[in-house]
């Protein structure tokens, strides 16, 4: 029986015809690229198809040779030094790295959702309101634990804002757009970030801590979440540092008494008392908030089944027992296309486990995450039918927006930022 790796294999040997795709940007090494889903001064993002996985990707790409990239390349390899330490469900997958000699492709995991900014922005259009605070609590402990991943390891991001923020179909979030984040614990001294997102100590060029700006700009996304605007939003840039640093904003009187008291323990000019991630959780406006998506755990304890979903592809035996066998590798850039399908078989396995964990756990409904799981199940991994449907019924604080038939926006598209060339997902 002829398998996908026997398929792939043949159209590799056309040596020409696979030259002429790369040429017309139809091809990368195992991916087949679609269509851009958006595009900026120095690289563009393509919409990717593993051919023996058949798993959507984000394939950004930039062109080395461009007058002015070198920053982008060098933003981008920073990025991928970075993400190589992070594994959480909250945070973006990177999968694998490919450089030729004109250009740098960054295979990253696709979210369909759009960014959380845009998805305030839509409902601030729609709705002429924000999110409730169930709703706002539901993202938040995701971000929250997400930061707590990253400052574990050291990393810290250094810009937070709903616009990095993207969303998958079932409301879970990931974190990216690393361009500018910093392997850290000590003070920095260069000055990055959104403006309207910056702490008063960026603003006045001090040194300063990268954990302690993470948390300044969870408190500004926060009260975004449940206003639609940000605390120091103002006209220009002077007028947003003149606020940020006269502490010059106010809590709108919607807000309960207890998200009050909670922003305004986070959103404090000195550094060092601003509440602490393991604070917010003890706190009661976050207190009872649970994030349904687990912790990834090892990459070994899912072996057996990514050796399952390799072998189908008609991978040689002796590959996929070494690459298995090798695991998933921190630290080191996945530059070959093995790699990437080991990384990818393995996220599509994680995801598939915490939604059986996910369903496992009983009939619940949770006010504080808004999510729901169907009674025990069988203990094999939810097959892609079941794991669609389980996804459109898992978000039901959000079942009345009429976005899409499973919350979804049908017109999601990426944005790059045109002065850095990063990437952003918007709706």
């Amino acid at each position: 029986m002829t398998t996908p790796y026997d398929i792939l294999q043949t159209e590799l040997k056309q040596t020409q015809k696979i030259v002429q795709e790369v040429k017309d940007g139809k091809r990368i090494g195992y991916y087949k690229l679609r269509g851009v889903l958006g595009k900026g001064a120095f690289s563009e993002v393509k919409l990717g198809l593993h051919c023996l996985l058949n798993e959507k990707v984000a394939v950004k790409i930039i062109e080395k040779g461009k007058h002015g990239c070198q920053t982008t390349v060098t933003m981008m390899r920073q990025e991928v030094s970075v993400m190589e330490k992070l594994s959480h469900p909250n945070i973006i997958s990177l999968f694998e790295i490919i450089e030729t000699l004109d250009k740098f492709y960054c295979i990253i995991e696709y979210v369909n959702g759009g960014c959380l900014f845009s998805y305030l922005k839509r409902k601030m259009k729609n709705m002429r309101s924000s999110i409730t605070e169930d709703q706002a609590r539901f993202f938040y402990i995701q971000i929250v634990d997400a930061v707590e991943h990253m400052h574990k390891m050291g990393v810290v991001h250094r810009d937070l804002k709903c616009e990095n923020i993207l969303l998958a179909s079932d409301k879970t979030i990931r974190i990216a757009d690393f361009g500018i984040s910093a392997l850290s614990t000590g003070l920095l001294k260069d000055f990055c970030g959104t403006p309207t997102h910056c702490p008063p100590e960026l603003i006045q060029m001090k040194p300063y801590y990268g954990t302690f700006m993470d948390l300044w700009a969870m408190g500004v996304i926060l009260y975004q979440l449940v206003d639609g605007l940000t605390p120091f939003a103002a006209r220009d840039l002077p007028g947003i540092r003149t606020k940020i640093l006269s502490m010059d904003y106010t809590i709108p009187k919607k807000f309960s008494p207890e998200l009050k008291d909670f922003i305004e323990k986070i959103i404090i000019e000195e550094p060092s008392e601003r509440m602490s991630i393991a604070d917010m959780r003890k706190h009661c406006w976050l207190a009872d908030a649970e994030n349904e998506q687990l912790q990834k755990e090892g990459s070994h304890v899912y072996d057996d089944p990514v050796k399952s979903a390799l072998a189908a592809t008609g991978l040689p035996e002796a590959i996929v027992h070494e690459v298995v066998e090798t695991g998933y590798q921190r630290g080191v850039e996945p530059k070959d296309s093995i790699t990437g399908s080991y990384r990818i078989a393995l996220h599509i396995t994680q995801a598939n486990y915490l939604f059986n964990q996910m369903r496992n756990k009983g009939p619940r409904f949770s006010i504080a995450t808004g999510s729901i799981s169907a009674g025990p199940g069988g203990g094999s991994l939810l097959n892609p039918t079941d794991l669609s449907k389980f996804r459109k019924n898992s978000v039901l604080l959000f079942e009345e927006e009429g976005d899409g038939e499973d919350g979804s926006s049908d017109d999601s598209e990426f944005e790059i930022d045109e002065s850095s060339g990063k990437c952003c997902s918007v709706m």
